[in-house]
């Protein structure tokens, strides 16, 4: 065998080694990769990071502190659609701006599934209203206010991860695992809220914005009177007229960050309201228990001040 023949099958072997190396290499990296989780908002981002940890990478659709109503996404958002392996969302009542991409996409309507507890009321209350492209229809959707929904959405994902073989055989242990442990502190959650909620459950209140019934109705407290339905437009002339003649029996005014809050601000000024600030989106939460626990302070600071 010639000098030339020896060099070119040696540097066949050294091709083929290093081949076989990195097909190896890449299985093995495909094998330990994590699920890509896109939540849709804020409160479901925060669920999931509690829930799967490091056993997924939980990223975020809609930017911190803005609110899904009127919101569309950029270019850049829609490719981290495509990129997630599955998205969960709330629904399109929410966040219609996501019904056309996810379509033909792996995801979670968390709306749709079994489970969900819904406010009692909430259709009735929006019979007679005007609706436009943002209203909620005939369920109240920020379903993740009541923590026995997370429950719910927390099961769905771990089975949903399971069925599609997107975990490993360990990860699917420690994560059933985790959900006994996540289980429990909601339940220690729901205790702890309730008891502390007792004393002003009885105490009616105003809201700016139509979000609250899932936690209102999950803590039993009282029957809560609504500025806006939609958070977009100014309530009507006759909305207001009616508001005023019940509000002479409430001392609390709750709002969000994200909206206009002038007329909030009017009516407050009118009826002596305490008023105070409420972040239903968690946009400075550091889990989803901690959205919670800050709501229920929240609602006790409003509920507990002397009128």
């Amino acid at each position: 065998m010639s000098l030339l023949s020896k060099m070119f099958n040696h540097a066949f072997r050294v091709l083929l080694s290093v081949t076989l190396i990195a097909l190896f290499c890449a299985k093995v990296n495909a094998g330990e990769a994590k699920p890509v989780v896109l939540a849709s908002n804020q409160p479901l981002y925060l669920l999931l990071q509690e829930l799967l940890q490091d056993r997924a990478v939980v990223t975020r659709l809609m930017p911190l502190g803005v609110s899904p109503h009127g919101f569309q996404m950029s270019f850049s958002q829609r490719n981290s659609v495509a990129k997630a392996d599955t998205v969960v969302w709330v629904g399109a009542s929410l966040e219609p701006f996501l019904s056309g991409v996810l379509s033909t996409k792996d995801n979670i309507n968390t709306s749709q599934l079994t489970g969900i507890v819904w406010p009692v009321g909430y259709a009735e209350s929006h019979v007679h209203e005007n609706h436009d492209q943002h209203d909620h229809g005939a369920y109240d959707p920020h379903l993740w206010l009541n923590p026995d929904n997370s429950l719910v959405i927390a099961k769905a994902v771990i089975e949903h991860l399971n069925d599609n073989e997107l975990l490993t055989a360990s990860d699917k242990k420690a994560l059933n695992e985790q959900y006994l442990s996540f289980e429990a502190s909601i339940h220690q959650l729901n205790n702890e809220l309730s008891q502390q909620l007792q004393p002003v459950h009885d105490v009616p209140f105003v809201v700016f914005h139509d979000a609250l019934g899932h936690f209102q109705q999950r803590f039993g407290l009282q029957q809560y009177q609504v500025i806006t339905k939609t958070p977009e437009q100014r309530p009507g002339a006759k909305h207001l007229a009616e508001l005023r003649k019940t509000l002479t029996h409430a001392q609390c005014l709750l709002v969000e960050p994200y909206y206009r809050q002038s007329q909030a601000l009017r009516l407050r000024d009118e009826f002596a309201l305490t008023m105070v600030e409420i972040d239903i989106l968690g946009q400075n939460a550091t889990s989803y228990s901690d959205l919670i626990k800050t709501l229920g302070h929240q609602f006790q600071q409003c509920l507990s001040a002397k009128p």
